[in-house]
């Protein structure tokens, strides 16, 4: 009897650390794949907005949204007085930790990181920054590829 007691303690005592919620950074990769499935099974975004499940917003307040027409399909994400968590560097960071077979762009002069996979492109930029009086501009833009 006393074993079995001492199992069930040992169980619930383990049952807290499986039930953790997700990370920011679980939930930004979840999302993103969600948005690149949908990419390559021909982009059309506007299922995300329709679907029964929260359109994904991959960390940006105001959350994202569809757009483009039937030769362009786009989702895109944009703030203005984005924090340090939303930063050009810090997205291209999560980007390529969630999607390994992305191919990072060469660095450009302007602000901006492009990965490419075969059925996507995924375009983040940034203008101002945390000093302008604009603040920091972010837009992340998850583009179809035929």
């Amino acid at each position: 009897m006393k074993l079995i007691a001492i199992a069930a303690a040992a169980a619930l005592a383990q049952a807290p650390a499986a039930m953790e919620p997700p990370t920011g950074r679980q939930i930004f990769c979840a999302e993103l794949r969600r948005v690149v499935e949908v990419a390559e099974l021909g982009g059309d975004f506007t299922y995300l907005e329709r679907s029964r499940a929260a359109p994904p917003r991959l960390g940006f307040e105001h959350g994202c949204r569809a757009t483009g027409d039937e030769k362009k399909r786009y989702w895109l994400c944009g703030q203005n007085f984005a924090p340090e968590s939303l930063s050009r560097d810090a997205l291209a960071e999560r980007i390529a930790d969630c999607l390994p077979e992305a191919v990072r762009g060469k660095p450009s002069l302007a602000r901006d990181a492009v990965f490419t996979l075969p059925y996507a492109r995924i375009h983040v930029s940034e203008l101002g920054g945390r000093r302008a009086h604009v603040g920091r501009i972010v837009e992340l833009v998850v583009e179809a590829v035929p």
